[in-house]
């Protein structure tokens, strides 16, 4: 097997590079837009549900396992909510110790109940 690239490949690829450039705003917009909510929801929501914590004192993956629940709780309403959160527990399982998946399923119980 020998690859052909055919000419309308590359129109394909030119036509793609065009297409990016042109929604380069956009783009932007949408990064910044999710960088907010990301920070809002560390700041205000987590902390908030922390009982005297704050995100910050979680570890990385902790505190993007916390986000991506609340997240998924308050925007995505394709996903139902009890599978929001036990997504969210079953990654905390994975890399999280015991009493950390705790105090996330903890939150997120919060988060649905006051939403």
């Amino acid at each position: 097997g020998q690859l052909a690239v055919k000419e309308d490949d590359f129109e394909d690829f030119k036509d793609m590079q065009d297409d990016i450039k042109s929604n380069s705003v956009l783009i932007k917009i949408l990064v910044f837009i999710f960088i907010i909510i990301t920070i809002a929801i560390g700041v205000v929501l987590a902390n908030k549900y922390l009982d005297g914590w704050k995100i910050t004192r979680l570890g990385n993956t902790d505190q993007s396992i916390l986000r991506m629940g609340i997240y998924e709780l308050l925007y995505e309403d394709d996903t139902p909510d009890i599978v929001a959160i036990n997504e969210a527990v079953e990654l905390a399982k994975l890399y999280s110790d015991d009493s950390v998946r705790k105090m996330i399923n903890s939150v997120l119980d919060k988060v649905y109940h006051n939403k």
